[in-house]
């Protein structure tokens, strides 16, 4: 399953619905998230954190937290 953008004009509400949803399907099937919006991607098993267009880092939401000055920015 592949969303690109997929919860951008979604309610905060709707939005935590589709989020639950997908958590619970993660261990049945792949999912890649296209997303700007951290909140979508803090559960993600991996993140790929593109900067300027390249691949910056990789690791999990609190990897990148702890270790990525430009991903931790981008969260505060």
């Amino acid at each position: 399953l592949v969303l690109d953008e997929g919860t951008s004009a979604l309610d905060n509400l709707t939005e935590h619905a589709v989020m639950e949803t997908l958590n619970g399907l993660k261990k049945e099937i792949t999912i890649i998230l296209i997303a700007h919006r951290l909140n979508t991607v803090k559960n993600c098993d991996n993140i790929f954190f593109l900067k300027n267009g390249e691949l910056n880092d990789e690791g999990s939401f609190d990897k990148l937290i702890k270790n990525n000055r430009s991903f931790r920015e981008i969260a505060e």
